[in-house]
């Protein structure tokens, strides 16, 4: 026992002897020597910037690339790891060439001998998305279309005529999205400027855009008025007595219409009687969000048809309304998709965008040409999950004049 007992007294000793040395592979050594220089540089103009590519000497001792270039009057520097062959230079508002100078870093920040290279960015993202701006006269305000293929950040900020006929800026908002489209609404059908202009997440700032329109007359219609109708092949089924369909329409967006779950392959249509013949502008539907699960996922509706018609066949047999020739005598408004703005799948990621766009309310256009209607029946195609449905609040638009 005291044999054993002297070699444990012995290892431990050992050890605290180690733990107080410096140990060479527990610390990075320290030295004055420089990397070997990067080799094979090439630079591949980018709109606003450049991928810059390069190859590593066959060293142990490096820990990242460094490129430094002056834009603006500003000095930048870009680290990039020694994981990667390449640098990328973004964020260039000038179309005008750039100076770069490239060196190596080892761990203990001596720098290799630099190489320096020009290039000449493409124009842009900011160019494009303003080129292919366009405005058009909406109801109750003026609807922007642009083309992002990059998915850059950008702001729009509108700027409205005064009274006075002097342009004020209106608001701001922010998108990322690749086909973009974006409605300020809240005016009166007089006829007045608007102009826009785009930025970046680099501050780069387009022209200013400016056209005269005239917005088209619509307003909020009157909710007291709608009564929900069951008309046959109608979901009629509620997850809970507290649930009904007339939720849709209470002004309260905590609440909600929530079917039964279960397999309804064909009882996918719910019918609203707006109670006037109204030619419809547009419609906003929130979904239900009181949980991270509940954004583009659960049974909150992905795809629908919207069908409208000044008056139904109420005596037609089942067989008409439970399959599609009901469709033959109403007019479709418009075939919708509620998608993320980021452009992520549903079940993937669900940016701070994303989720602003769900909580604002899904926002879906009724094409001009459509004849006036006064019954809505929502044939919904598929749902984030299947074997239910709910929605939260639907807002309707349009002149009932």
């Amino acid at each position: 026992m005291k044999n054993l007992n002297g070699i444990i007294i012995g290892l431990c000793l050992l050890v605290a002897g180690m733990a107080c040395s410096e140990l060479p592979f527990s610390q990075t050594p320290t030295d004055s020597v420089s990397p070997a220089p990067l080799s094979n540089v090439t630079a591949e103009p980018q709109p606003g910037g450049a991928k810059i590519s390069y190859q590593l000497p066959g060293e142990r001792d490096i820990s990242y690339v460094r490129a430094e270039y002056v834009y603006n009057g500003e000095k930048h520097v870009i680290r990039s790891s020694v994981y990667n062959s390449f640098v990328v230079i973004e964020g260039l508002g000038d179309v005008a060439p750039v100076d770069v100078t490239l060196s190596l870093v080892d761990h203990s920040e001596n720098a290799s001998a630099p190489v320096k290279l020009s290039f000449t960015p493409e124009p842009p993202p900011i160019n494009r998305i303003f080129e292919s701006l366009t405005m058009y006269p909406d109801f109750g305000g003026v609807t922007f279309l642009w083309d992002n293929p990059l998915g850059i950040e950008i702001g729009l900020t509108v700027y409205i005529e005064d009274d006075k006929g002097i342009m004020r800026e209106d608001r701001t908002q922010y998108s990322l999205m690749r086909k973009g489209t974006l409605s300020f609404r809240g005016y009166e059908a007089v006829s007045r400027k608007f102009a826009v202009k785009v930025t970046d997440k680099w501050n780069n700032v387009s022209g200013l855009k400016e056209e005269t329109i005239t917005p088209l007359y619509e307003k909020l219609l009157d909710k007291k008025l709608f009564q929900a109708v069951a008309l046959p092949g109608d979901n009629t089924t509620l997850y809970s007595p507290s649930w009904p369909l007339s939720l849709l329409w209470d002004n309260n967006r905590t609440n909600m219409w929530h079917a039964a779950t279960g397999s309804y392959p064909r009882l996918r249509c719910i019918t609203i009687d707006v109670g006037k013949i109204v030619k419809f502008s547009r419609m906003r539907l929130f979904a239900r969000t009181e949980d991270e699960v509940y954004y583009y996922g659960h049974y909150n509706w992905q795809t629908f048809e919207v069908w409208g018609t000044p008056s139904p066949k109420p005596d037609m047999p089942n067989a008409y309304w439970e399959g599609d020739e009901w469709k033959n005598d109403w007019e479709q408004l418009g075939d919708y998709r509620i998608a993320k703005p980021s452009g992520n799948p549903p079940g993937g990621t669900t940016t701070a965008e994303d989720k602003a766009f769900q909580d604002a309310g899904f926002e879906f256009m009724v094409p001009v040409d459509k004849e006036k209607v006064r019954y809505l029946r929502f044939d919904v195609t598929s749902t984030f999950a299947p074997g239910g449905m709910h929605m939260a609040e639907f807002d309707f638009y349009g002149d009932d004049n």
